[in-house]
């Protein structure tokens, strides 16, 4: 915050008169016209109106930096507060429950009154919920970097036994003055690259050429871990081509099944008809069939058969078709 100069019109005013202006401004919410104006009637202020807007600026800064110290005093008392804000919170949620459940018995019909509780209990629950999944999810987060950073010790470990040879030439060579730098940076990026793979960052350089140009050491980093990504890439191509062929095998193999089941069926079917057909009894023949003679096929059940006619019916029937005839005979 700027010091205020001091020829500004402001500082003329009493101490009173300078609270007055603020509770205007600040308090009452007044315009910097009215209490511009009000301030020239009431408190004899002689400053211009821009002289009034700079000291609402600096006064404003003032305030927000009381405001900040006292929010820091409060915020040091709460801290060194013997309770926690856990334990506040706690206590807070069962008396709300306390206040819910008389609520509830008291008016369970006026829903308005214990339903924004029952919300928030319920979401309370939830919270507790979400929360103890997360501390969970948490746990077994640790426990998988514990359980990886053991095993990559012992994977070291491993990896430093297999390269136990190289490791002591490499101890003796860094012992002996005869050999150069480069050809002691040589070893160590040999035991490195042996222990860790071929893609190493930062290699020592093993001659003057990459000690006088380490983009050459960067170029080859990249271009190795270039290979490590299409190997990378070959290998996720051939796995996912092998479970392609898994899932289609064993796709077949249910459709094998599925259709084997439904044949299995249908000759089921066929044979239980068949049985049917051999016990079902045979329809009695009718009277004056003879042996040979094909039986004639069941009329439809569904058709109107024929009303069968009387002999006077017969006899009228065969007066009328002899009429005609001779009506067309003549």
């Amino acid at each position: 915050m700027t010091k205020s100069k001091s020829h500004a019109k402001w500082n003329g005013l009493s101490k009173q008169q300078q609270v007055k202006l603020t509770d205007w401004l600040f308090e009452e919410k007044m315009s910097y016209m009215r209490a511009w104006e009000r301030a020239k009637k009431e408190l004899g202020f002689k400053g211009s109106l821009s002289s009034l807007k700079r000291f609402y600026k600096r006064t404003s800064e003032e305030r927000m930096l009381a405001g900040f110290a006292e929010s820091a005093r409060v915020m040091a008392s709460v801290n060194s507060a013997p309770v926690s804000a856990e334990a506040l919170w706690n206590a807070g949620m069962k008396l709300a429950a306390q206040v819910f459940f008389r609520k509830v018995t008291e008016r369970p019909d006026e829903l308005k009154e214990w339903l924004p509780l029952a919300k928030l209990l319920a979401q309370n629950e939830k919270n507790e919920g979400w929360q103890a999944v997360k501390e969970e999810e948490n746990d077994i987060r640790r426990a998988t970097l514990q359980f990886a950073r053991v095993r990559h010790q012992y994977d070291t470990m491993g990896e430093a036994l297999k390269a136990l040879p190289e490791l002591q030439d490499l101890r003796e060579a860094q012992q002996d003055e005869e050999m150069t730098v480069y050809e002691k940076n040589k070893r160590l990026n040999d035991v490195r690259r042996q222990m860790f793979g071929d893609v190493i960052p930062e290699l020592l350089p093993e001659n003057e050429e990459e000690a006088a140009n380490p983009e050459i050491i960067v170029r080859r980093f990249q271009e190795g871990q270039r290979r490590q990504q299409e190997q990378y890439a070959r290998d996720y191509e051939e796995r996912q081509k092998e479970q392609a062929e898994e899932k289609a095998k064993r796709e077949g193999k249910k459709l094998t099944e599925a259709n084997e089941g439904k044949k299995e069926s249908r000759e089921q079917v066929r044979g239980e008809g068949q049985e049917a057909a051999v016990e079902a009894p045979l329809a009695p023949e009718r009277e004056g069939s003879k042996e040979g003679e094909t039986r004639p096929e069941p009329e439809n059940p569904f058709v109107d058969e024929p009303r069968k006619l009387s002999a006077a019916e017969r006899e009228r029937e065969y007066e009328e078709l002899m009429r005609r005839a001779r009506g067309q005979g003549r």
